[in-house]
């Protein structure tokens, strides 16, 4: 018999943090996820915040001047761990991106119906879209 043990080089990402992938600069900014932490990704003019419910204020900092914001919005209603609509636009007025992108729509959120609610400049994703930037 034959037994791999698999090699594994940890590289830990937290809160604050800024590394490069090749020529893509990357920083990290903490997230309130209900009943744990999550990360959110700026990648220079892109940020990706999903599996979130809050945002501390330093995060907030990290996003200023971002021009494209994809936000993971779960629902309408509150919930207990996931952003929902009316929060995530009170923040996209808050930092102003040219564009915010809704993601992690949850099963109650009618697509066609949330389209129509959200303002210029945002927009509900779907499956297989992509994001020129």
């Amino acid at each position: 018999d034959f037994y791999y043990k698999p090699v594994l080089n940890l590289h830990e990402i937290a809160p604050g943090d800024h590394f490069s992938i090749g020529d893509l600069d990357i920083q990290t900014f903490d997230q309130d996820h209900g009943f744990s932490r999550t990360l959110g990704y700026r990648f220079g003019p892109l940020a990706f915040t999903t599996d979130l419910k809050d945002l501390p204020e330093q995060s907030f900092a990290a996003l200023e001047g971002v021009e494209t914001w994809i936000i993971g919005v779960f629902s309408i209603k509150p919930h207990m761990t996931h952003t929902h609509v009316d929060q995530a636009l009170e923040w996209i007025e808050r930092i102003k991106p040219s564009r915010a992108i809704l993601t992690h729509l949850g099963p109650t959120i009618d697509y066609a119906k949330l389209n129509e609610y959200l303002p210029d400049g945002v927009e509900a994703a779907y499956d297989g879209m992509e994001i020129d930037i």
